[in-house]
Formats: C-alpha cells, structure tokens, sequence
C-alpha cells in the first residue's frame, strides 16, 4: 500500500480529533472515504505507525541468557516487542513498537551491552580457577548487573492501544516464529557464584546512557 495515502488517513484521524466539532467531522469522513476507497481496515491504517530498528545482539551463536534479558527488560522500559533475527550466524534483535520506540530501544540495547560486556570481560580477569567455572562466574556477575539496571531504567507507559496495534502487526508479518532459547549458563549456587552477583548489582549502579539518539540528547540513567 502507497505510504502517502496512509499517512493522509493518519492525518485526517488526527484532524478528526480537533475540538471544532465541524473540522472533526469533515476529517472523519475523508479518512473514512479514503479507507474505503483502497479498502483499507482501521488495523492496515494503526500499523503504518509501526516500525522495526535491527541490532546485533553481539553474538555469533545463540545470545546468553543475560543479553536476552537485558534486551526484554529494555523492551518493557520502552513498551516494544523483540525478535531474535538469526541469519548466516549473525544475530540480530529486532525491536517492534510505535514512532521512535524501536530505535529509542535499540540506541539502549547498543549502549547497555557495550557497557556490560565490558564490564563482564573485566570481571572475568579478575576470578581464578578452571575457565568454565571463570565463565559462570562472569554470567551470574552479568545476571547481577542487567538486574541493578532494570530496576534503573525508567519504564516507558505502554497503554493497551499501543500493545494491541504492535500485536495485530506481529500476528501479521510474523506469525511463524520460532520459539528459540537462549544459551544457557553453566552455573551452580554457591558463596562464589552469590558474591559474583552482587559484584554485578554494584558494577550495574554505574551504568550510564546518555549519548544522543537522532541528534537528540537522551537523560543519564541514575
């Protein structure tokens, strides 16, 4: 469908809400007209609001437990759906919302997993042992950091209009996903792995973001 005949619908809907009872009505039945004239449903019309943003999920295999995390709590902050995109060993996430949603999302994911990986990597040369208990030490100190920084990162409102126009779009353009579980973390409760955690939680409390989304500054997460 002609991107400019949605966006004149979309344009009239928004006139249609005018508080001048006669523009309203005017705007409402030109929307109305020119729906039916390219018989186009009020969901063909929503979903031209929604947009995709891809990201490397920087991983070439199956992304670890606490990246899938850290991109679902990002997700809920910004009221949009994922996607693991996995093509030619290359995984990407896609992000799914409204408007500038997904790009917001993605802009937080870059930042965040650079920021963690980061501090993972430098956590990890810091532990002794064999290197896998090194690697689940480093995963739960990575579970312990993206878990400080959900309860930091300021939830966007995602009203049930919005979530059920992303659902009509994800039912419509992806409806033979499948499910894909993340790789799993070889860990075992102990006092090394719990104080691994709370190394993270601490780490997590200097996360920042705020570098600049198109042209945009964004607020520092504190």
């Amino acid at each position: 469908m002609n991107k400019n005949i949605l966006d004149k619908i979309n344009k009239c809907l928004r006139l249609a809400k005018s508080s001048n009872p006669h523009e309203a009505a005017t705007a409402m039945r030109q929307a109305q007209a020119l729906m039916q004239k390219h018989n186009l449903s009020t969901d063909d019309v929503a979903m031209n609001d929604i947009f995709e943003k891809a990201v490397t999920s920087g991983s070439s295999n199956k992304p670890s437990q606490h990246l899938i995390n850290l991109a679902h709590m990002i997700a809920k902050a910004f009221g949009v759906r994922i996607i693991l995109n996995i093509r030619y060993g290359t995984n990407k996430i896609n992000f799914i919302g409204q408007h500038q949603s997904p790009e917001i999302a993605s802009y937080a994911f870059s930042v965040l997993r650079r920021q963690l990986t980061k501090a993972r990597s430098a956590f990890y040369k810091t532990t002794r042992g064999k290197r896998v208990n090194r690697t689940a030490k480093a995963d739960i100190f990575a579970d312990g950091w993206v878990y400080e920084v959900n309860k930091r990162v300021v939830a966007f409102a995602n009203n049930k209009q919005t979530e059920q126009v992303i659902t009509t779009y994800m039912d419509k353009h992806y409806s033979n996903l499948n499910e894909t579980k993340p790789k799993a973390p070889k860990k075992q409760r102990s006092t090394a792995t719990d104080n691994a955690f709370f190394i993270g939680v601490k780490a997590g409390k200097d996360v920042t973001l705020n570098h600049g989304v198109n042209g945009q500054s964004q607020k520092q997460l504190s």
